[in-house]
């Protein structure tokens, strides 16, 4: 379904404050506590993605996860928040900034999950160099997550057996 541009009225303060109580004004995605002033109310499935102002659609937020979300949807919104997190560990670890667009952090996340892809970062980041193109280490680190995925296959059909 793509994203519709709606028109949208405020919701009822009455909704509202049900959301607030029975999320016991606690933020949905950070755990923050929440005042009824400071604390905002999400959809979690977008308005732009059709989303209902119905209160099993709602959750309290933050303002500032709130506005992180933005019309992303949950999952989509979490791959984003556990990129920039790795970007950052990566720029840590090894001195130099993540020099690829953010969408291939959130590609590995996909394909290998955010564990797997944090292991690589702490193993591959250390070794570079600062003189050293992508185009060395980026082969060393699919090629750690490769066989991390490997030896986990090996493992677990090991336990089967």
């Amino acid at each position: 379904m793509g994203r519709v541009t709606v028109r949208r009225r405020p919701l009822p303060q009455s909704i509202r404050r049900q959301v607030f109580i029975r999320d016991r004004f606690i933020c949905h995605y950070c755990g923050m506590p929440l005042s009824p002033r400071t604390g905002q109310v999400d959809h979690v499935v977008p308005v732009a993605e059709g989303g209902a102002d119905e209160a099993e659609n709602l959750v309290s937020a933050c303002g500032n996860c709130n506005r992180g979300k933005s019309s992303k949807s949950i999952a989509e919104w979490a791959t984003a928040r556990e990129a920039s997190r790795l970007q950052q560990l990566w720029m840590d670890r090894s001195g130099h900034p993540w020099p690829m667009p953010p969408r291939v952090v959130r590609g590995l996340i996909e394909a290998y999950g955010a564990p797997a892809v944090e292991g690589a970062f702490l193993s591959i980041a250390p070794t570079v160099g600062l003189n050293e193109g992508q185009h060395l280490w980026v082969p060393r680190l699919y090629d750690y997550l490769r066989t991390q995925r490997l030896s986990g296959r090996r493992a677990k059909k090991r336990r089967s057996v």
